[in-house]
């Protein structure tokens, strides 16, 4: 049983780090990010640290059971790019 727990110990501490890392790519302090989370920041900076809550290991225990893994991956973001359909001389002189 010790193994699981080193094993949900060591996806913790990679999960943290990795928010740790996205919140640094996005210029954040970890007090602004515990705000904007509405948690406190000692509890971002643990869980960043790899602490993490009892649930975790249990998390990690069902998924090892199933044969699954815990997989992070940045968001897409997708940006609409407006154009503008009515061309650079709309309503002005035209020659044919």
């Amino acid at each position: 049983m010790a193994q699981k727990a080193d094993a949900g110990s060591a996806t913790a501490e990679r999960l943290g780090a990795e928010i740790r890392e996205a919140r640094q790519q996005l210029g954040m302090t970890q007090a602004d990010f515990a705000d904007l989370l509405g948690i406190d920041r000692e509890y971002l900076a643990l869980t960043e640290g790899g602490a993490h809550p009892k649930y975790f290991d249990r998390l990690v225990q069902m998924l090892d059971a199933v044969g699954l893994t815990l997989v992070t991956s940045p968001k897409t973001l997708h940006v609409e790019i407006a154009t503008d359909q009515t061309g650079p001389d709309d309503g002005g002189d035209t020659h044919s």
